[in-house]
C-alpha cells in the first residue's frame, strides 16, 4: 500500500514540475501538492527516514517554486445564491429567482450542474423549480419522425459537414430538442455514408491554457466575398484550461467587415454568385446590381449565420463531458466572478476598455494610443475596402422597394424584382 502511495507521489512532483517549466503552474497544482502532503502524513509510520526525508524534501522545494511564481490558495471567488433572512432562528434561506434557473437551463445545464453554480443542493433546486412551475424533466420537444426528417434534411443541405453534436445543436437554434440517441438513428438512416465520412474528419485541436474565459480571443477574416462588396470575420473565445477546443463563437456578416463570422458563403440558397454573372443577371461594378445583392442576400445571410453561431455555441464537446461552449463560458465566469482580472471585469465590473480607460490599458503594456480616423495619416491604416454602392435612397424609396420584394420566397427572383424596382425608383 505504501509503495503504491509512493509511486503516486512521485508522479505527482514530475507533473507539477512540467507544469511550472512550461509556465502554467497555479492553484490546482498547490492543491496536488496539500493532498500529497496530506497523504504522505498518513504512511509516515511505513516509511524508512531517508524516504520520508526525499518525499517531504521534494515537495517543500516544489511549493517553494510555485511560490515564488506568486500563485496562492484563492478563497472561494465564485458566485453563490444570495441567502434571504426572515427573522426567524435559523440560518438564512437560499434565494434563486425563476430568471436565474430559466437563464441555466436554457443553457441545457442539468439540475447538478445548476447546483454546483449556484452553490446550492440538487435536491433545493428540484423544490425550487417545482415551486416556480418551471419543469427540469422531459425538456424534449414533441415531434415526430416524418417531420424530424424534415428538419434534419434542411438542415444538412445547409451545414453538409455537421456531425452528431453540431446537428442537434442547429436543431436546437430551430427550437427542436431531440435525445442523441434518436437523431443519431436519423442521420444514420438518411446518409450512412455521410455520418462515417463526418467521423473520419474530427479535427485534434491544440491544447493551451488561458486563465478565464474572455481572456483571449481568436480573429480572423474570409474576403472570399469581396468582390460583391461582403466582408466577413470571424471571433472566437480561446478559454481552454486543459481543454481541446474553444468557446464561444461570434458570427455575423456585413458591408464594413466589422462583425464576424467563421462560415464562406459564395453559395446561398441556391444562388451562386458567379452563376448570377455568367447569366448576365449580375454585374459587380454596377451600383444597382450591387446594392440589389445587399438588399436581398445580407439579411438572409446573417440569418444563416445568427443559427451556425447558436448552433455552435450550444453544441456538445465531447472532451468537456458533452458539456457546451456555453455552458463552459458561464460556469467559467460564475466561478471566478470575484477574481480580479480584466477578463472576468469586462463582464461584471467597469469596462477597462471603455474609451477613457483603454489608453491606460495599453500605456501600461508600453504601447502607443491607437491611430483614429480623425488622423491625418490615416491612410496607413491596415483596412479592409469595400466599395459600396453610390445609390442614396430615401426612406420613402426604401419601404417602398421593400414593400414590393418582402413577400417573394425565391432569392433569385427576389434580386431580379428588386434590380427593377430600384431602376424605376431612379427613373422617376
Amino acid at each position: 500500500m505504501a509503495v503504491a502511495v509512493v509511486d503516486k507521489i512521485v508522479r505527482k512532483c514530475h507533473e507539477i514540475e512540467r507544469a511550472y517549466h512550461q509556465g502554467v503552474c497555479g492553484e490546482r497544482e498547490l492543491r496536488s501538492l496539500e493532498r500529497c502532503d496530506r497523504n504522505l502524513q498518513r504512511i509516515v509510520y511505513l516509511l524508512s527516514p531517508d524516504t520520508l526525508e526525499d518525499l517531504r524534501r521534494s515537495l517543500d522545494g516544489l511549493r517553494t517554486l510555485i511560490s515564488r511564481s506568486g500563485v496562492t490558495l484563492a478563497e472561494n471567488v465564485g458566485f453563490s445564491a444570495h441567502r434571504i433572512s426572515s427573522g426567524r432562528q435559523g440560518r438564512p434561506a437560499i434565494h434563486v429567482t425563476r430568471d436565474q434557473m430559466y437563464f441555466l437551463m436554457k443553457q441545457g445545464n442539468t439540475v447538478k450542474q445548476m447546483a454546483k453554480m449556484l452553490g446550492c443542493s440538487s435536491s433545493f433546486l428540484y423544490k425550487r423549480s417545482k415551486l416556480l412551475g418551471i419543469p427540469v424533466r422531459s425538456r424534449f420537444s414533441v415531434i415526430d419522425d416524418e417531420e424530424l426528417e424534415h428538419h434534419v434534411r434542411r438542415l444538412q443541405g445547409l451545414y453538409p459537414n455537421s456531425g452528431y453534436e453540431m446537428m442537434r445543436a442547429l436543431l436546437h437554434a430551430d427550437g427542436v430538442l431531440v435525445p442523441r440517441r434518436r437523431l443519431r438513428e436519423m442521420l444514420t438512416q438518411i446518409n450512412p455514408a455521410a455520418t462515417a465520412r463526418t467521423w473520419s474528419s474530427t479535427v485534434a485541436r491544440q491544447v493551451y491554457h488561458v486563465p478565464y474565459p474572455n481572456s483571449l480571443w481568436h480573429i480572423d477574416g474570409n474576403m472570399r466575398l469581396i468582390r460583391w462588396g461582403f466582408a466577413v470575420h470571424g471571433a472566437i473565445d480561446g478559454h481552454s484550461a486543459d481543454r481541446l477546443s474553444e468557446l464561444v463563437l461570434s458570427a455575423g456578416v456585413s458591408l464594413q467587415g466589422n462583425q464576424s463570422t467563421t462560415r464562406e458563403f459564395s453559395v446561398f440558397g441556391g444562388i451562386t454568385f458567379y452563376s448570377l454573372e455568367d447569366s448576365q443577371l449580375l454585374d459587380p461594378s454596377n451600383d444597382i446590381h450591387k446594392l440589389s445583392l445587399h438588399i436581398v442576400l445580407l439579411p438572409e445571410i446573417q440569418k444563416s449565420l445568427e443559427r451556425f453561431r447558436e448552433a455552435w455555441n450550444n453544441h456538445a464537446l465531447r472532451t468537456e463531458n458533452n458539456r457546451t461552449p456555453t455552458q463552459l463560458w458561464t460556469e467559467g465566469m460564475l466561478s471566478n466572478m470575484a477574481m480580479d482580472s480584466a477578463a472576468i471585469n469586462n463582464v461584471f465590473g467597469e469596462n477597462p476598455y471603455r474609451p477613457h480607460n483603454l489608453e491606460a490599458v495599453l500605456a501600461q503594456h508600453g504601447i502607443d494610443p491607437l491611430p483614429t480616423t480623425d488622423d491625418d495619416d490615416d491612410d496607413e491604416l491596415p483596412a479592409v475596402i469595400v466599395e459600396q454602392s453610390q445609390i442614396n435612397l430615401s426612406q420613402q424609396q426604401q419601404e417602398s422597394i421593400s414593400h414590393a420584394i418582402d413577400h417573394i420566397s425565391d432569392l433569385k427572383i427576389k434580386y431580379q424584382t428588386c434590380c427593377a424596382e430600384i431602376s424605376n425608383v431612379m427613373a422617376t
